[in-house]
């Protein structure tokens, strides 16, 4: 019997120049190579890797990818969201 391995496509979340992202509606896991566009309006091509190194910086949000999400789905977005201030 297989280990199936289950990813929820809602928590995939693209790294790029130390921020992690949100992309809108993935219908699949893209390609290596595939170039994806991320809610904010950046794109880059997927890479995957098993874990994220230890001895990496942490990751930060990407504000613009946390606006957009909450945009299109009806979370509240607060008057001092960080986007906001450099729209």
């Amino acid at each position: 019997m297989n280990a199936r391995i289950l990813i929820h496509l809602d928590a995939v979340h693209p790294v790029t120049h130390g921020r992690w992202h949100r992309v809108a509606y993935l219908r699949r896991l893209p390609h290596p190579g595939e170039v994806i566009t991320m809610m904010c309006g950046e794109s880059a091509p997927a890479e995957f890797v098993a874990a994220w190194p230890m001895d990496e910086p942490a990751l930060t949000t990407c504000w613009g990818c946390d606006l957009a999400y909450r945009r299109a789905t009806g979370v509240p977005v607060l008057p001092n969201h960080p986007a906001l201030a450099h729209p």
